[in-house]
């Protein structure tokens, strides 16, 4: 399966920054009632850093992290996603965010949820990760039971080559 996974991603300078700002009150979420597809009754909260050409406040922020995927070429898009606490683990419904690119997810806090790719392993949400793939493999969110909320960033970019691990 075409799966990487980087630990301590960012360094604890670089993480503390955004960690804190993607968890700060201030953050403007946005309703979205389905997570993955419209009508799929799994409402999520989002903001939308950058989609195509339009982008928010935070873009900067995030953009200055493309040096740290050393075959990047451009973004797709770049979405925060937060999932409030659920009794029970909840999948969230497979899917691909988009086909022919590569997809990154990345962990803001440690839960117990995390990502599932179909027919291949759960990825634990740990504060600091990334998970790479190509954007078409299946994969679920999964929410957690232990923390108020998860919160991830999904990177969808264009790639000049396959992911390697910048510096």
């Amino acid at each position: 399966m075409d799966l990487k996974i980087f630990d301590n991603f960012l360094s604890d300078q670089e993480f503390d920054k955004i960690q804190r700002m993607c968890l700060h009150p201030s953050i403007p979420w946005y309703w979205s009632e389905y997570t993955n597809v419209i009508g799929d009754g799994k409402p999520q909260l989002t903001h939308m850093v950058f989609l195509e050409k339009s982008y928010s406040d935070l873009f900067q922020t995030f953009n200055s992290l493309n040096h740290k995927f050393s075959k990047f070429k451009s973004w797709k898009r770049i979405k925060m996603n937060t999932n409030s606490r659920t009794l029970f683990k909840r999948n969230l419904g497979y899917h691909v965010d988009y086909s022919g690119i590569r997809s990154a997810i990345y962990y803001i806090n440690t839960t117990n949820g995390g990502t599932k790719f179909k027919g291949g392993p759960f990825v634990k949400g740990i504060a600091n990760r990334l998970v790479v793939f190509k954007s078409d493999l299946l994969h679920a969110g999964i929410t957690c039971t232990n923390q108020s909320r998860k919160v991830v960033i999904n990177f969808n970019y264009i790639a000049k080559e396959e992911f390697s691990y910048g510096s």
